[in-house]
């Protein structure tokens, strides 16, 4: 019987975040290991700034990618009230 992969969650919170994450994702692409990849808002900026690199691009390195926790995370770190600025995302003040 053949044991399951490792699992790993990598999560990109911030600026020295952003290059720390990708570096990693790109080495355990090279392991057996099933990454699972949670990017904040202000990460994906960094990343897509600072790396100039797409975020698609860092999504293709991780196996699965957590949409919920992504949503919850812009939430928090930007506030409700610019949930416009991030497609996708209710409108807590149109919310009944």
């Amino acid at each position: 019987m053949e044991a399951p992969p490792a699992r790993l969650i990598v999560g990109i919170t911030g600026s020295s975040g952003a290059v720390c994450g990708v570096r990693l994702l790109r080495r355990l692409r090279e392991l057996p290991v099933e990454t699972h990849l949670i990017v904040s808002g202000r990460a994906r900026v960094t990343i897509e700034h600072e790396l100039q690199i797409g975020f698609d691009e860092v999504r293709a390195l991780a196996d699965v990618v957590d949409y919920t926790v992504l949503r919850m995370l812009d939430q928090v770190e930007l506030g409700p009230e610019s949930s416009a600025r991030w497609p996708g995302l209710p409108d807590p003040a149109r919310s009944g």
